[in-house]
């Protein structure tokens, strides 16, 4: 998981939750927490396992889960379970590299499932969902109609991959209880909502939950 260097803090108290993994550097303003110990990754999907994910990205979760099954279980060091890692490996990301692909030409990516019926019952998943994803905008733009030669706007804004179009659509309805406009930007949806009537009461009210 990637985040700003200002976010550290956030960053190890999610390490020390989860009391395992390390934090390194990811660029010159970003900071990463990593967890690659098997041992470790243990902890992880029983976590996951308990708390399931609210997007396609479980599908992720479950191949990456079925690969951490076949290392457990050693099969990774037969033939048929490197190839089957390799098919999970295909299939998730970026697939494989240029170098994996020219060694493995035979290799098929999974057919990736897709969840159906997914639902937001919780509004804490929109906080955390800001947390990883939201965007706060001030933004000003020349207009003859002000004093200041000014227009002043606020825009709260999420994006996501367009899988998970039916997720964020529904899930904003049930929650904010509208969805102002989506516009499509190569693979991610944008949400811009209403500041004044929606958000804000909504995110103080998460807050004093808290």
């Amino acid at each position: 998981m990637s985040l700003h260097e200002k976010d550290k803090d956030l960053l190890i108290k999610l390490k020390n939750y989860f009391g395992v993994g390390s934090i390194v550097n990811h660029g010159p303003t970003t900071l990463q927490y990593r967890i690659t110990s098997i041992k470790d990754i243990s902890t992880l999907i029983s976590h996951c396992n308990n708390f399931p994910l609210t997007s396609q990205k479980r599908i992720d979760y479950e191949l990456f889960k079925k690969a951490y099954n076949l290392i457990i279980d050693k099969l990774h060091l037969t033939n048929d379970g490197f190839k089957e890692i390799l098919s999970i490996r295909a299939s998730m990301n970026l697939g494989l590299t240029d170098k994996l692909a020219l060694a493995n030409p035979k290799i098929l990516a999974i057919e990736k499932p897709i969840i159906k019926d997914l639902k937001v019952q919780d509004p804490n998943w929109i906080s955390g969902f800001t947390t990883g994803d939201g965007c706060f905008h001030v933004t000003l733009a020349k207009s003859p109609f002000t004093k200041t030669g000014y227009r002043v706007a606020l825009r709260f804004q999420l994006a996501q991959h367009n899988r998970d179009i039916k997720l964020m659509k529904r899930g904003f309805n049930n929650i904010f209880r509208m969805w102002k406009s989506w516009r499509k930007f190569k693979n991610i949806y944008v949400l811009f909502c209403n500041i004044i009537d929606i958000v804000i009461p909504f995110l103080i009210n998460i807050l004093y939950m808290v």
